[in-house]
């Protein structure tokens, strides 16, 4: 039994470990540039401080989403790969779809 027990312990305090040490990564801004700026605010996971970050550089989501890049993804994939979930939904849903239409 306490053996059973001690594994179980050690279990959890390596889960939990992993998961604080995932939490805990940072981002640093490399320079003052707008695309920098837009990059961190994406990654904050915080939708107002992107579409306030946005304001002020006079851009729009859809053109940003478009056209700007973080660490070669676009912001969506960044995002997502950063977990900030809430920031990657709100630039889904302005994501331009395409799609391939054929003529018979």
């Amino acid at each position: 039994m306490n053996l059973l027990t001690t594994i179980i312990v050690a279990n959890v305090i390596t889960l939990s470990a992993n998961v604080s040490a995932h939490q805990t990564q940072k981002l640093v801004a490399a320079d003052n540039n707008i695309t920098t700026e837009i990059c961190m605010a994406v990654a904050s996971n915080k939708p107002i401080k992107l579409i306030t970050a946005l304001r002020n550089n006079r851009l729009n989501i859809t053109k940003a989403n478009k056209s700007i890049h973080c660490n070669g993804m676009t912001l969506e994939a960044f995002g997502e790969k950063h977990h900030a979930v809430n920031t990657a939904t709100q630039l889904q849903r302005y994501q331009i779809k395409t799609e391939l239409y054929t003529s018979l």
